[in-house]
C-alpha cells in the first residue's frame, strides 16, 4: 500500500468517541488500493498510445479554416459551395471561410482591400484580394486546350498563395466552386487536419502526366514523387506548417519554371505541379467513400449519393448552375438564386451582398423586396375590394 493511502486510510479512521473494527479497516483499504490502481490505469488507457477497447473520448470541435476562389462566371457556384459549409453543420461557429478573389473581377469596389463579416454564430466569411502578380510564379502559360474551361481561370492557382497568405492557419481545406459538402466538414476534420505529409487528398490510379514527363523533370534535377497514386485537387487538406518548415513554395515555384522553359504540360493548369512533387507516398490519403466525383460529366442513375458522402464535384462541364447541368435537384438547395430557400441562406446572400460577392441583380434581398411591394399591392387591391363591398 502507498504512503497516502496509508495516512489517508489513517486519518479517517480517527472519529471521535468511536474506534473501526480492524477487519473493516483491512478492507476498506483493500477498495481504496484497487479504486486507485483502476484510476490510474483508466488514465493511460485513454490516453493516446495507451491500450484501450474504449474508444477515445472524440475532441471538442476547433476551428477550421476553409478556402475557396472563383472567378466571376463561376461565383454562383462558389457561393452554393459556401452555404452548403454552413447549413450542413452543427458547429457552424467553428468555420472561417476565406473567398481569395482577383483585383481584375471590378464586381465591387472593395477588391483593393480585405474585407470580413462575423455571421451571427455561424463563424466567419473574410474576402482576401490577389494579385496576377501575386500568381504569376505560378501560371502555365503555355495551357493551349481548345475551349480552356475553368482550368484558364487565376482562381486555380490560389492553392499555392495559402501558407503566404493565411498566416494565423496552421492547416487549411481547399474546396473548389464546383463541389457541394453534403454533411458536417467540422465533425469529420476538426482536429485532425495535421497528419504528417504536406496535404491530404483523394487518391485516383491514373495520371495524366506522361512518364516522359516525369523523366524530364528528374534530368533536371526535380526530387519528384511516384505516378501512382496521384489525386484531383479539387479537395485538398493542407498542412501549412509543414508546407513552411518543408519550403514546398520553392519546390512548386521551380517546377512552374521548368515547365515555363519547357512546355512539358499544354494541355493542363495548376494542378501538375502538386501531383508531380506530392503525388505516390507523399500525401495523406482521405477516404475515398467519402468522395461522389464526375458530377458534371455523365449522369448515372446507379450513382451512390447519400448523407455519408461528405463532397458532390461537378467535375466536368455539366456545373448545376449551367443550362443542361447535371444533377441540379442535388445542388439546388444550396442555390444563391433560390431565394425561397431557408433563413440561413438569405441571410448568407445578405452576406454575399455586403462583401461584394453578389451582384445586386442577383440579389435575394431584391428579389424578396420585389415579392414584398408585390404582396403590399395584392393585399392593397383586396383591402379596397373588400371596403368597396362593406360600404
Amino acid at each position: 500500500m502507498s504512503g497516502g493511502i496509508r495516512r489517508t486510510l489513517r486519518h479517517s479512521n480517527r472519529v471521535p468517541g468511536k474506534t473501526w473494527p480492524k477487519g473493516l479497516f483491512l478492507w476498506l483499504s483493500a477498495c481504496s488500493l484497487a479504486m486507485n490502481m483502476n484510476l490510474n490505469l483508466g488514465i493511460l488507457n485513454n490516453y493516446p498510445g495507451g491500450e484501450s477497447d474504449e474508444p477515445l473520448a472524440e475532441a471538442a470541435p476547433r476551428e477550421i479554416h476553409v478556402a475557396v476562389s472563383s472567378d466571376v462566371k463561376h461565383w454562383r457556384g462558389m457561393r452554393a459551395t459556401i452555404a452548403s459549409l454552413f447549413k450542413n453543420t452543427e458547429s457552424p461557429e467553428s468555420i472561417n471561410v476565406h473567398v481569395f478573389v482577383s483585383t481584375k473581377n471590378g464586381a465591387a469596389p472593395h477588391r483593393s482591400r480585405e474585407n470580413s463579416i462575423v455571421l451571427a454564430n455561424r463563424g466567419t466569411i473574410r474576402v482576401h484580394a490577389f494579385t496576377d502578380g501575386d500568381i504569376a510564379p505560378y501560371v502555365n502559360s503555355h495551357y493551349e486546350r481548345a475551349g480552356g474551361g475553368n482550368l484558364k481561370s487565376p482562381s486555380n492557382y490560389v492553392r499555392f498563395l495559402l501558407h503566404d497568405r493565411l498566416p494565423e492557419a496552421s492547416s487549411c481545406i481547399w474546396i473548389d466552386s464546383d463541389i457541394i459538402v453534403n454533411s458536417d466538414l467540422v465533425s469529420e476534420f476538426a482536429g485532425r487536419l495535421h497528419g504528417s505529409k504536406p496535404i491530404a487528398a483523394f487518391p485516383r490510379q491514373h495520371n495524366n502526366l506522361s512518364k516522359k514527363t516525369y523523366a524530364s523533370l528528374r534530368n533536371e534535377g526535380v526530387h519528384v514523387g511516384d505516378r501512382l497514386p496521384s489525386f484531383n485537387a479539387g479537395v485538398l487538406l493542407f498542412n501549412l506548417d509543414t508546407w513552411r518548415t518543408e519550403n514546398w513554395d520553392t519546390e512548386m515555384q521551380k517546377v512552374c519554371k521548368i515547365n515555363e522553359d519547357r512546355n512539358l504540360w499544354p494541355d493542363f493548369g495548376s494542378q501538375p505541379p502538386l501531383v508531380v512533387l506530392l503525388g505516390g507516398d507523399r500525401f495523406d490519403r482521405l477516404d475515398e467513400s467519402k468522395l461522389v466525383s464526375n458530377m458534371g460529366y455523365q449522369p448515372n442513375k446507379d450513382r451512390d449519393i447519400n448523407d455519408d458522402k461528405l463532397f458532390l464535384h461537378w467535375n466536368g462541364e455539366k456545373k448545376p448552375w449551367l443550362k443542361g447541368g447535371y444533377y441540379r435537384q442535388i445542388w439546388e438547395p444550396y442555390d444563391v438564386h433560390n431565394c425561397t430557400a431557408d433563413n440561413l441562406i438569405l441571410e448568407l446572400h445578405s452576406v454575399f451582398s455586403r462583401l461584394g460577392l453578389e451582384p445586386e441583380s442577383d440579389s435575394c434581398q431584391s428579389k424578396v423586396e420585389k415579392r414584398g411591394r408585390g404582396r403590399r399591392r395584392k393585399k392593397g387591391r383586396t383591402t379596397r375590394e373588400s371596403n368597396g363591398l362593406n360600404t
